[in-house]
């Protein structure tokens, strides 16, 4: 489709409106209370840091839009000889240069050279361009995002420079793609390296495209249109140290250069000869060909940006805004397996407990009535005491337990909803960065776990256990009957008063067993349903607050889709 500069402009116009009014709705958005307002608090907070991003990427495009002459960038790795190709073309064309001053802005190994971003301006037949020498792009970056986003939003075309034998690498070429998207042309230039040993023999002579070079070159054209798609626009071959040296005026620093030429003169008897051996009269003939249609040009690459900026901000808001319903749905299964499973350990565990109580009690009974014994008060309240603490003690550690797992839960929830931003291709603003996201929903519900002070006070026998003394007091009581039997000292009559014991302290072992379930359960499991349902209950507010937080996003994804150019 044919554009105007001012379908462009009302354009990027109309895509900045859209997006600050979808800020100022974000922000009449209310929760309902402190723990709900954290979960929309940090999902709005993702929210606008996309809006700031597209933005900031789409004010900072249309400021440092150049709608006057084409604008290329050259990218690359490090020492991929970006910037000795833009020397060349500074060498052929630049009538305004610093004489005998080249070969100050390629790289000498230093690396001062590969933070560097600079731009050129010279006409070539008539017609003016600007080259910018961007960057290395591998690695981290961050130090110099400012500089290759500024490349970025200027160039109309971009030569990606790849100075290897080897496929460029896969990972290299999606960053390419993550910093260009659909918004601007990209060409490879495959620069065949090779200093002045490579051309020292006749044979070495003949052509730069032998069999070895042109297999290189089809490995970067194979790499880049599959990364790229219909962006990337084909590859040329050069050889840039050749084309560099062959009219340039080196400075006097540059030993290196000045060395080189004179034997690559030497080797190919003129400079005419060298520059058409580099291959660089082909990437000279792209340049002039975007020359022809250079307005076209401008108009067609500053409205890519425009579209490739306004989908990009439509997939950020999707991605963030899908699914927060499926995403509770799955954290409240998971808190309801975490209770039941709490409820299912806090009977087993004690349980067991009045179990291996009463079995020491029975130990302790039976070796009284071996030694003639008579008083069990003593025991009887260590049995008591006994019971009582450990249920305590177990109830607390299966409460807290439950604590530990929900709080696990509640940063699964969180990291849920936190989006990842390293798929964001809106690298010019520092709000990008999700540092500034508060997700921790680490006490989210917690609360309700100390409903009723059940925790803070205490689980004592009197708060879930009625009725335990008497049953304790009724096993003594029917032990002390059998003491006259002990004081005959028979053998026989301590055993049988041993069994007698151990029957009585069974069957109350028994009872005790059953009233805990009939008395203390119920009591514990409506507890917990409690504290479930009030933590259910901030989920749902968290639901239905999102729930308006996601219908702003759908209508400012819908405004985007009408956004005319």
């Amino acid at each position: 489709m044919n554009y105007t500069k001012q379908q462009v402009l009302e354009g990027y116009n109309q895509f900045i409106k859209v997006l600050n009014n979808s800020k100022s709705e974000l922000q009449r958005i209310s929760g309902n209370d402190d723990d709900v307002k954290k979960i929309k608090k940090a999902v709005i907070k993702t929210v606008e840091n996309e809006i700031d991003s597209a933005l900031d990427f789409a004010e900072k495009t249309l400021y440092n839009q150049n709608w006057d002459h084409l604008t290329i960038g050259f990218f690359g790795i490090t020492n991929a000889g970006k910037s000795t190709i833009v020397e060349t073309f500074r060498i052929l064309f630049d009538n305004n240069r610093v004489k005998n001053n080249d070969g100050m802005i390629v790289g000498d190994g230093s690396p001062d050279f590969t933070t560097r971003y600079d731009e050129y301006k010279f006409f070539i037949d008539g017609t003016e361009f600007t080259l910018i020498d961007v960057p290395g792009i591998e690695g981290d970056e961050n130090s110099v995002k400012d500089n290759i986003f500024k490349g970025l939003t200027k160039a109309h075309i971009i030569f990606y420079v790849h100075g290897h034998d080897a496929a460029p690498d896969a990972k290299i070429v999606e960053k390419i793609k993550k910093y260009i998207g659909k918004g601007v042309n990209v060409y490879s230039v495959y620069n065949i390296k090779g200093g002045t040993g490579n051309y020292d023999e006749p044979e070495e002579r003949v052509t730069l495209l032998d069999e070895r070079t042109l297999k290189g070159a089809n490995l970067v054209e194979e790499t880049f249109r599959n990364t790229l798609g219909d962006t990337y626009k084909g590859n040329i071959c050069v050889q840039a140290l050749l084309s560099m040296t062959a009219y340039a005026t080196f400075n006097a620093q540059r030993k290196d250069l000045i060395k080189a030429q004179s034997k690559l003169l030497s080797y190919f008897g003129s400079a005419d000869n060298v520059l058409s051996f580099s291959h660089f009269k082909d990437l000279v003939d792209v340049v002039k060909e975007k020359a022809q249609n250079a307005k076209s040009e401008i108009i067609e690459s500053n409205a890519k940006k425009l579209i490739q900026q306004m989908r990009q901000a439509y997939r950020s808001l999707s991605n963030v805004s899908v699914g927060s319903d499926e995403k509770f749905k799955v954290y409240k299964q998971n808190v309801n397996i975490i209770f039941r499973g709490a409820l299912v350990n806090i009977k087993n565990r004690c349980e067991q407990t009045i179990t291996n109580q009463f079995v020491w009690f029975e130990n302790e009974v039976c070796k009284k009535i071996d030694d003639g014994e008579d008083n069990f008060d003593v025991l009887q309240n260590k049995l008591k005491s006994a019971i009582d603490d450990s249920l305590q003690d177990n109830i607390k550690s299966e409460v807290e337990s439950l604590k530990n797992k929900i709080e696990k839960e509640n940063q699964k929830l969180a990291e849920a909803f936190s989006y990842n931003y390293d798929d964001n291709v809106h690298i010019s603003v520092d709000s990008s960065d999700a540092s500034g996201v508060d997700y921790d929903f680490g006490d989210f519900g917690l609360d309700a776990l100390t409903i009723g002070g059940w925790i803070a006070t205490g689980v004592g026998i009197g708060t879930f256990f009625p009725g335990l003394g008497n049953l304790i007091g009724g096993i003594v009581g029917g032990i002390i009957g059998l003491l006259v039997a002990i004081f005959v000292n028979s053998e026989n009559r301590k055993a049988k008063a041993k069994s007698e014991a151990r029957t009585k302290i069974n069957d109350a072992k028994d009872k005790t067993i059953n009233a805990f379930k009939q008395n203390s359960m119920p009591e514990i499991k409506n507890k917990l349903w409690s504290c479930e349902n009030s933590l259910f209950q901030k989920v749902d507010a968290a639901i239905a607050d999102l729930s308006s937080i996601k219908f702003t996003i759908e209508q400012t994804k819908k405004k985007l889709t009408n956004v005319v150019i």
